[in-house]
């Protein structure tokens, strides 16, 4: 059933924020000892590997600039249908449509907060024009709009309001390595390659901070790391809370089609600014 504030007439509250509310999925001592097991050492500067978005809620995530979900399994977008969008201006002349989700109003009840991430996804897909999305992948979208919307009120309980988005990325992409000045976002890229990023040791700082040479800011090529699509990637920017935070990043490399049109990508956006 749709889900509206008026409609529920008895919810249990949400657990006190802070705390609390970030370890509410699962325990963060539980959490790092799974993440130990693995291997996951806190380290500054470096990404942290997780199994779900869940494990966002874990003390360890403040060692990291990212933290990187690999989803082998989740369902693609086919190219075809993705530059069929572009073509068609089915995100209108932007090639994005957002909304605004009012986290701080939500949080008399988790379920309240729920159901609102729930309604503004779909509102939000509801609006893509043309063939649209496919049944299957507007499924899939819609459950990373729930997920991560609630993995990320989660992680940030101070958070007033978070901007959903659904953009069509072709030639108007940032190519070049930056920071982020806002406290975060979460990316999704449904086809073609994800979010490219490195380690801070990697990067020459004089070069990103003074307009340099955008192929003189990575020191080692090789030893850049890239999301893949289907892959969650949570991204600090310079204002998120911890003292480890500002990735550097860029979107990849464009690529063409061999009559000369771009391979356009999809991908779903939650920024906090």
């Amino acid at each position: 059933p749709q889900w509206h504030q008026g409609a529920i007439k008895a919810v249990a509250p949400v657990q006190k924020r802070g705390q609390a509310v970030r370890a509410s999925l699962q325990p963060r001592a539980e959490l790092a000892r799974r993440m130990a097991r693995r291997g996951a050492t806190p380290r500054p500067d470096t990404v942290l590997m997780c199994d779900s978005v869940q494990d966002w809620l874990s003390e360890q995530c403040d060692h990291y600039r990212c933290m990187h979900v690999p989803r082998p399994q989740a369902l693609r977008a086919q190219q075809q249908r993705v530059d069929l969008l572009n073509e068609v201006g089915a995100c209108g002349p932007e090639s994005s449509l957002q909304t605004r989700v009012q986290v701080a109003e939500m949080w008399g009840s988790e379920e309240w907060l729920a159901a609102e991430w729930s309604s503004k996804g779909r509102s939000l897909l509801d609006q893509v024009g043309g063939p649209g999305l496919p049944d299957g992948l507007r499924r899939q979208v819609q459950r990373d709009i729930e997920e991560v919307g609630m993995a990320m009120a989660k992680m940030l309980p101070d958070a007033k309001e978070m901007i959903l988005k659904v953009e069509l990325m072709g030639e108007s992409v940032c190519h070049r390595w930056h920071q982020d000045y806002y406290t975060c976002r979460a990316i999704i890229t449904y086809n073609g390659s994800g979010t490219v990023y490195a380690h801070n040791d990697n990067v020459n700082f004089w070069e990103l901070r003074n307009c340099g040479n955008n192929d003189h800011i990575i020191r080692d090529a090789s030893q850049v790391l890239s999301a893949n699509s289907g892959d969650v990637l949570l991204m600090k920017g310079k204002w998120f809370p911890s003292t480890v935070n500002g990735l550097v990043h860029k979107s990849p490399d464009k690529r063409y089609h061999p009559d000369g049109s771009i391979m356009t990508r999809l991908c779903l956006k939650i920024d906090v600014a």
